[in-house]
This record gives C-alpha cells, sequence and structure tokens, in this order.
C-alpha cells in the first residue's frame, strides 16, 4: 500500500506511549466531528435494540406468534451475520433496522480508520475483539495503565524539573503541567497538593542564572498570582532575547570588517593568496631582475 496516501487518510498519528493521551482525545474528537462516535461509547444492542417485556398474561403464544420471535426479516439477519452478533432464541425484542444499518457503517469506518492508526500489535488487539468498542476499551486500558516505575520516574521529572538548552517559559510550563497530570492520574492524593503555585516552584529553581534577579523580586512578592510570575518572567525573557540578538548582530559586524583569506591579494601577480610568496611565478621574476640590477 502507498505509505503517504495512507497517511494523508489517518485524522491522528500511530498510537504510541507518547503521544495516548493526546491521541485518544483527537480520535474521540474525530469520531465525533463525523457523526459516529457512538459506536464507541454504546454496544449494539444500546443502539439498536429496543426490549419487549413478556406477556404475564399466561395465554399461549400460536405458532406464527412463536416462528415470528425466533426469526428475523433477512435484512436483519445479514446485518447481524456480518457483524457477528448471534441472537440467542426466544427472541423477545426488536431491532431497529434503520439504527442498526447506521451502526454497521460508522463501525465499519472506525474500525479502518483505528487500524490504520495503530502498529501491528494493537492491531491485532482490535481485530481479535467482537466489537469497535471492545477494541477500543482494550487499547485504552492497555495505555492508561501507569506502571509503578513509570510513575515514579514521572513525579522524579517534575520533582526535580531540568531547563533544557534553547527551553523558553511558555514549553516549559507546559511540560511541567503535562507531567502533573500524568503524576495526578497515578496517584490522585496529590492532586490538591501539586498546584500552580507548587508547580512554579519546581519551575523556578530550574531555570537559567539569567533569570536569578527576577526570580529573588518574584520571591520577595508572595501576594502575585501565578499568571503575574509567569508573565514576569516571560518578559526577561524577552529581554534577555533581544540581548542575544543585539549580540549577534554586533558579532557578525564585527566578523564581516575582517578580511577573509580569499579576499587577500598577492602584490604581484593580484590573485587571491592561497600560495605562498615564494611559488609566485611574478615574485620569481622581479627577484631575478632585482639580481641583475645589483
Amino acid at each position: 500500500m502507498d505509505t503517504s496516501s495512507l497517511q494523508k487518510k489517518r485524522p491522528v498519528e500511530t498510537l504510541t506511549y507518547e503521544n495516548w493521551e493526546q491521541w485518544f482525545d483527537l480520535f474521540g474528537d474525530w469520531a465525533k466531528g463525523e457523526g459516529i462516535d457512538f459506536v464507541l461509547r454504546k454496544t449494539v444492542i444500546e443502539y439498536c435494540y429496543t426490549f419487549s417485556v413478556p406477556s404475564i398474561s399466561g395465554t399461549t403464544l400460536t405458532s406464527s406468534e412463536s416462528s415470528s420471535l425466533s426469526v428475523r426479516p433477512l435484512e436483519i439477519q445479514d446485518l447481524l451475520e456480518s457483524m457477528n452478533i448471534q441472537e440467542e432464541t426466544p427472541l423477545l425484542g426488536e431491532w431497529n433496522l434503520a439504527r442498526l444499518e447506521k451502526y454497521a457503517k460508522a463501525e465499519s469506518k472506525v474500525r479502518y480508520t483505528l487500524m490504520i492508526c495503530v502498529d501491528d500489535i494493537d492491531g491485532k488487539l482490535i481485530k481479535d475483539c467482537g466489537s469497535v468498542r471492545t477494541g477500543w476499551q482494550t487499547i485504552w486500558t492497555k495505555y492508561s495503565v501507569i506502571r509503578p516505575a513509570t510513575s515514579r520516574e514521572e513525579q522524579i521529572k517534575l520533582t526535580n524539573y531540568q531547563w533544557e538548552e534553547n527551553q523558553t517559559i511558555d514549553n516549559a510550563w507546559i511540560e511541567i503541567k503535562s507531567l502533573r497530570r500524568k503524576v495526578v492520574r497515578s496517584n490522585p492524593k496529590l492532586d490538591k497538593a501539586y498546584d500552580d503555585n507548587m508547580l512554579l516552584q519546581f519551575l523556578m529553581p530550574a531555570l537559567p542564572e539569567d533569570y536569578a534577579v527576577t526570580v529573588a523580586t518574584l520571591d520577595a512578592q508572595p501576594n502575585l498570582t501565578v499568571l503575574d510570575k509567569l508573565v514576569a518572567l516571560r518578559n526577561r525573557e524577552d529581554v534577555l532575547r533581544t540581548i542575544k540578538n543585539v549580540e549577534d548582530k554586533a558579532l557578525a559586524a564585527k566578523q564581516s570588517a575582517v578580511p577573509k583569506q580569499a579576499d587577500i591579494k598577492c602584490l604581484f601577480c593580484n590573485k587571491s593568496q592561497l600560495h605562498s610568496i615564494d611559488k609566485c611565478e611574478f615574485q620569481k621574476r622581479f627577484n631575478e631582475v632585482i639580481k641583475g640590477i645589483v
């Protein structure tokens, strides 16, 4: 299959442990936008079936009535067979044909899209499930379960946050908030403890030395909100960026004023002085003439 063509058909990237939270959100939004998310939320029974209340009158069913409770119309039988649904007799409810057709089409579309947005292992898990909804729940369970070791690693990353080169205040804050969600998901008791004020205390010690004065000033103003402090850090970041741009331009101007080796010409042949003077033919001839005169 043409991979470029397949890529265009994917509403989301391939599911991984790194992107699974965003992946499930985006895939759910895509299905909702297509109007077919009901196959992820409801079973076919919940969406298409109406249960009948058994009669308590004690009357005996006629043969035709009994037959109607054990045989479905052909259209419904075909749809149920295509969806691998087997009913037990006696049949006490009714299928809504229009909704059943809609469910079958929607399930096929969601299944196809799921299969091209997961790897072979997850595709096998989905295929082994009886319905798309079950497959969706299976891979959700696989990725949402947090191992204790992973939980500890994420908590260490959060409480000992490390600033990376070329990092920005906004990117760092987004990363810290993401780590916070992962930590709280594995340990809900930390929800209130790791509020925005605490997250800011994880960020500020990790900032480069250029932010030291700003951090000290913010620490001296406890009444400032988290937003106020983030704005102050962004302002300092803008100042540092401006200073760096000025320094880069000054350095570039200084370097451009120094003549390059290729711009230095030989006094005798007027060529780029990539050769030594004693190898210049014009220099040799000049020296011979001078010796003859002397």
